[in-house]
Order: C-alpha cells, then structure tokens, then sequence
C-alpha cells in the first residue's frame, strides 16, 4: 500500500510539474522588462522576437496568435519557431500570458570578439605528432573532410587567396534585411528573413569574420604557409551579419543553418560574438544553438575579451551545449583581457539555478 501511494503521488507531483511548465509565463528579456517598466500600453517597444513553444516549427497557429493581438507583419523563421515584428507594451504583456509563447526578447545589440590562435593550439605540433598521424592512417591531421564549418560572423573576403570562394569558401551568404531592422516599423506582412549566397565578400567594413575564418581553414597561400589557419582544407560557410551586429540578424544566420544544414554537411559553428549577462535557455539564440546541437552540430562561443574580472563569461558561452572558448596566451594561460567566469563556490551557493554553468576563473 504505501509503496503504491508513493508511486502514484510520484507520478501526480511529475504530472503536476508538467502542467505547471506548459502553462508558466513566457520569459521576457531583462531589457524588454526594464523598457516595458512605467512605459503606457500604446507604446511601441520596437522589434522584439517571440519564440513559440514548437519543436516543428512555425504553425499558422502562431500566426493567428499575432494577428488576435493586432499584429499582422513581421520576419519569420520557420524552422526555429520565431517571428521578429515590432509590438506595443499592451501587446508583449498580452503575449508573455500566452500559453504558445515561449519567450519575448529584445533586439539587443551584440559585439564581435577576436584574439590570437594558432601558435597557442600547437596546431602544427600535432600536424607533425607520429601517433597522431599513424593513428590518421598515416595520413597528417588536417580539416579535410566531408563536411563543412559555418562562420557566424561579420561575413568572410572570399576574394582573399587564403579563403578563395568555391575552394576553401564553399559558400558565403549576406544575411539581408530592409531598413526596419532596428525598430521593425513598416513591416505590414509576415516575411522570410531574405539571404543572398555566394557572395564573393559579405564582410565590407568589418573584417572580424574574415580574420576567423582565416584562423579556422585559411590556407596560408599567400604566406608560403605561414600563416595558415589550424584547420586548413576545412570547408567554411560564412553568415555576413554585417557591422551592425543585433539579435534579430544572428537568429536569421541561424535559421539559414538549419534549412541547409544537409545541403552542405554543417557540422560546426563557430560564433565570436554575444554579450555579457545571465544564462537563460529561453533567449532566441540559445533556442537556435540548441536545435542545431540536437541536430549532431558542435557549436562554439567565444568566451568574450571584458576580463581579468569575474563573471564576465559570454552569456551565449555559458549554454550546457556549446564549447565555450577563453582566450590564452603563448605560455599557456589566460591573458589578462579573457572573460571569466563565476567562481564555483560563489555558484554553489547561488540560489539562481541559471547562474550554475561555469566558465575559467
């Protein structure tokens, strides 16, 4: 009997739980609470991104959910659930109690992140390691293969020798938007998020994506071999978001990468961007980083340059499913510059579930 009554208030607590998570509030961004905070109903927030509790997509259903509210235009990204469209106050409190709406998020602005590379992996030391290419097949360690590295970035020089497009570039795609991107005003349809691909150079003013890319597969071909990248005969896929880097133009990088990750094998993606603030799973690009680890890509986060201070790690770094990445230094450390995370002790105590994912201190 009691191992019965047990049993059955187990499955009622697990029951309960469930109920409990499908019908709890949408999660709002910090800067989307702060900016709702003593603003009137009427009052336009901008372009915000709602993410759908969906693991097969947008639904006409979602959209019904946004023309209820008078929404009736906005960028759709059908495979990761999510639509990006200007709302009003009255109409991201209408949508956070909708049992549909996972999160809303603010546009927020991101920053780009660079360092050193290749000397500190001791690339050309394992290139030259026999049991690592005995264990190759006699064959040294390079990237070749069968599949392909996507660069989320500010885009890649594919005119550049060192990364020719249709050799080392397979692909390079400008991540397009019209002047609504900031705000979303003017936005009177729902719409795909538009791409143009192979581009021969998607990174006109920046130059951040083109020097990733370069430490990823460049082929060194203007150096004499120099200065090639740690994985050189890798296949890269560069995703311009351009100079100005927001949220909105990083969810449509990734909504890209899951309708063609088959057609060209992206089995890594490599991100040197983001921001500092909390952990949370509900942010439109750890829902979009999360769908393509479930999808058998390896995903990597620069770790961010706002160190020596504690708690400064990448927000998008700090996600259980990526490989957050530090910057070191020839000797073998972290420079002073790397982000750090939150000591241990300091998470352990820490009543904030979120905040438990380490980072290097």
């Amino acid at each position: 009997m009691i191992k019965r009554i047990t049993t059955t208030t187990i499955a009622t607590l697990v029951l309960i739980s469930a109920l409990s998570l499908a019908a709890r509030a949408a999660t709002l961004s910090p800067a989307l609470e702060a900016q709702i905070s003593g603003q009137a109903d009427d009052f336009n927030l901008g372009l915000v991104i709602i993410s759908f509790k969906t693991s097969e997509g947008l639904k006409p259903s979602h959209l019904d959910v946004l023309r209820g509210l008078g929404i009736t235009g906005g960028y759709t990204f059908q495979n990761l659930g999510m639509i990006a469209t200007p709302a009003t106050v009255a109409q991201v409190k209408a949508l956070s109690a909708n049992p549909n709406v996972r999160s809303v998020w603010s546009n927020d602005q991101l920053e780009y992140y660079m360092e050193q590379a290749r000397v500190m992996a001791g690339v050309d030391r394992v290139r030259r390691d026999a049991g690592m290419t005995s264990a190759n097949g006699g064959i040294p360690v390079s990237g070749k293969g069968d599949f392909s590295v996507m660069v989320i970035d500010s885009g890649i020089d594919a005119t550049h020798n060192d990364l020719k497009l249709g050799q080392t570039v397979i692909q390079n795609v400008q991540v397009l938007t019209h002047d609504g991107t900031t705000n979303g005003l003017g936005l009177n349809q729902f719409i795909p998020f538009a791409y143009l691909e192979d581009v021969p150079n998607t990174d006109q003013s920046v130059g951040h994506g083109t020097h990733v890319a370069g430490i990823i597969a460049g082929t060194g071909v203007r150096s004499g071999g120099r200065y090639a990248g740690v994985a050189p005969g890798a296949k890269l896929i560069g995703a311009g978001l351009g100079a100005g880097l927001l949220v909105v133009n990083a969810i449509g990088a990734w909504e890209w990468a899951v309708a063609n990750q088959f057609r060209y094998n992206i089995r890594i993606i490599s991100n040197s961007y983001g921001s500092f603030a909390p952990f949370n799973p509900d942010d439109p690009i750890n829902i979009a980083s999360r769908t393509l680890y479930e999808r058998n890509v390896v995903i990597l986060f620069a770790g961010a340059n706002s160190g020596p201070g504690k708690s400064t790690w990448n927000r998008y770094a700090k996600a259980p499913w990526v490989i957050g990445v530090a910057n070191g230094h020839k000797e073998g450390g972290l420079v002073n510059g790397s982000s750090r995370g939150t000591p241990a002790d300091e998470r352990l105590t820490n009543t904030d579930i979120l905040d438990d994912y380490a980072g290097p201190t």
